[in-house]
């Protein structure tokens, strides 16, 4: 399974769904980063691979930049041959309507906070009951 994820304007909340996605539902061995951004790219790749590095996990990272208009989503959907979840927490909301007109399977997932408050802190460094990882199965509503 391929997780992807969104990667927009805050790379902390992308660190922070993959973090609480693999410490709750397992570490993922591929990973698809989609961007915008490749300054906000770079500051993201570091803390994550040393993430996969201290808990001794193997991954595989890759990239790929969506454009700013979201036009080539499905074309991004439609090449992936194997089973996914794709991480919508730090989608806009633009993008997951582009994902909505296209994703006929898989699952989504997102990273709900009960408290905005506690935003700005690293996944762990938050009290656990105010976050949950929330998915749904696509192949479900079809």
């Amino acid at each position: 399974m391929i997780y992807i994820a969104f990667l927009t304007r805050d790379p902390l909340t992308t660190f922070n769904s993959i973090y609480a996605y693999s410490k709750t539902k397992g570490f993922p061995k591929k990973i698809l980063i989609l961007y915008t951004d490749e300054d906000l790219l770079n500051k993201l790749l570091s803390p994550l691979k040393f993430l996969f590095e201290i808990y001794g996990k193997e991954v595989s990272i890759s990239t790929r930049r969506i454009e700013d208009d979201f036009s080539d989503i499905k074309e991004v959907f439609e090449s992936i041959d194997e089973d996914f979840i794709v991480d919508i927490t730090g989608a806009r909301k633009s993008q997951i309507i582009a994902l909505m007109s296209c994703l006929r399977r898989g699952k989504i997932s997102y990273l709900k906070l009960e408290d905005m408050k506690y935003s700005h802190l690293p996944f762990m460094m938050r009290p656990m009951p105010a976050q949950k990882i929330m998915e749904v199965n696509i192949d479900e509503y079809n």
